[in-house]
């Protein structure tokens, strides 16, 4: 496991360093898409999905 990385100085000498990381902070958080899933739907697509293919895989067998 590297944990070397986290015990290192960083040193910051120039201006534009500096701005990158001012503006990394300033910039707004993007929110997670996942809290706007319908898991019940997700689970009925899926469910149909894996059925489709399941029926796929049984006719290539039997050739």
């Amino acid at each position: 496991m590297a944990t070397a990385s986290f015990d290192r100085k960083i040193v910051i000498r120039d201006k534009t360093a500096v701005d990158v990381i001012v503006k990394g902070l300033e910039s707004p958080v993007k929110t997670s898409s996942y809290s706007t899933i319908d898991v019940t739907q997700e689970f009925k697509r899926g469910k149909e999905a894996l059925k489709r293919f399941s029926s796929r895989s049984k006719h290539s067998y039997q050739k």
